[in-house]
């Protein structure tokens, strides 16, 4: 019981503090977005094709909130409603070019800003640090906590995007 205990204080730390860290890197204030509409683009982004009810359960809204939102968002061009081909009750929520520049952008700036933060480590403490975030993506994925491998998430991406996540690789 007690490992239990440990391992959820363990992950509402590392919830607040990754949740602290990514949103103190990430636009906010310029794109003119709330922090809801954000999340709906990154979701967008990185779940391609969502339905609006997928995306109404996981972000734990109603859909009437989600539609007003789907709305704004795609009067400014980051992301697209269509009625889904075999189902026309279901309604896919699509990528957009637009969209996708402005979640590159934002992926671009945590990664940078989080690099700096990161910067005052030793190489070996870095390893450390990406060794034990691989091995905890690979656990709660697992556990069914984690809905997308890092190498699911590349997938998703635009050509150009995953050119440059491959090659930072080689």
């Amino acid at each position: 019981m007690e490992s239990k205990t440990s391992s959820t204080q363990l992950f509402g730390q590392m919830f607040v503090t990754l949740t602290q860290s990514i949103l103190g890197s990430l636009d906010i204030e310029d794109s003119e977005l709330t922090p809801l509409q954000m999340m709906i683009v990154m979701g967008v982004y990185t779940h391609p094709n969502v339905t609006m009810s997928e995306l109404a359960q996981v972000l734990n809204i109603s859909s009437a909130q989600l539609s007003r939102t789907i709305r704004h968002l795609e009067d400014k061009g980051l992301v697209r409603r269509e009625h889904n081909k075999d189902n026309r009750r279901v309604v896919n929520v699509h990528r957009t070019k637009d969209g996708d520049k402005f979640a590159e952008a934002q992926i671009a700036s945590v990664k940078e800003k989080m690099s700096a933060r990161l910067s005052n480590l030793t190489p070996q403490a870095i390893t450390e640090v990406e060794r034990h975030l691989a091995a905890i993506v690979d656990i709660l994925a697992q556990a069914g906590v984690v809905q997308m491998s890092p190498e699911e998430f590349i997938a998703t991406l635009p050509t150009t995007s995953k050119h440059q996540a491959t090659s930072k690789e080689e």
